[in-house]
């Protein structure tokens, strides 16, 4: 996974001790699968976060030793972390299994402490399930519709909750044979049915992670820059929200 820090903003503790602050953004998070609420500790003893922080150790030590009087040591650097969740974001409902988002924001560097504050954000991952009695529906794939090409081929960036409607809702269509006496069709099948929802649930997550990659890219603009956005910029986001 990708990570990349700011350059350091020198600040003060709370002890009045001069530190360096940095911003991390990273490309994909930390995921921890849970139905309760994990522990910090729960957190951190993970395989998934044991790997994540050798690596986030190096790059620091890569990128970041320009910053310090003398060149980091990655090997070093791991005994000197601590770690607190700052921000907790757990009242997302949804079925699926729980998933959730260990991702860290900045780190504050004082002394010989390395102080990591995360954000834990609560998801729910949809995971499709393919009868091998029915091989029908691999052998003759369903035929594309137009809701389906939208779905598939809309970049995330310009994904709305608006375009995110359900598909094939209807169980069955109404069709007329030119007679009095009207007919039915059968509507999509129940397979093709369950592949739509999976796509749509897929795409709210996919434009979730992009509003937070997007938050991130900003606090980093603020960060390296020290001012806001133009009012133009502003509006021009605002517009297209």
């Amino acid at each position: 996974m990708d990570i990349e820090f700011s350059a350091p903003q020198y600040i003060q503790t709370k002890d009045k001790k001069p530190a360096y602050h940095f911003v991390i953004s990273l490309k994909d998070p930390v995921i921890y699968t849970s139905e309760n609420q994990p522990t910090l500790n729960d957190l951190l003893t993970s395989t998934e976060c044991i790997e994540f922080l050798k690596n986030f150790t190096s790059v620091f030590a890569t990128s970041c030793s320009k910053y310090f009087p003398k060149p980091l040591v990655a090997e070093r650097l791991g005994s000197k972390l601590t770690h607190i969740i700052t921000t907790i974001d757990n009242k997302h409902e949804g079925t699926g299994v729980v998933q959730w988002y260990f991702i860290p924001m900045s780190m504050c560097v004082s002394g010989s402490t390395m102080e990591v504050s995360w954000r834990l954000i609560k998801t729910t991952a949809v995971i499709s399930w393919q009868d091998d009695e029915e091989p029908q529906h691999e052998a003759i794939p369903e035929p594309e519709t137009k809701a389906e090409e939208t779905t598939t081929s809309q970049p995330i960036e310009e994904a709305k909750q608006d375009d995110l409607q359900e598909i094939g809702t209807d169980d069955i269509i109404p069709a007329s044979t030119g007679d009095d006496k009207p007919e039915f069709v059968l509507g999509p099948s129940a397979a093709a049915k369950e592949k739509d929802k999976k796509k749509l649930r897929e795409a709210k997550l996919q434009v979730e992670l992009a509003r937070f990659r997007a938050a991130r890219a900003y606090e980093k603009y603020i960060a390296k820059y020290g001012d806001d956005l133009s009012d133009t910029e502003t509006e021009a986001e605002s517009d297209y929200e």
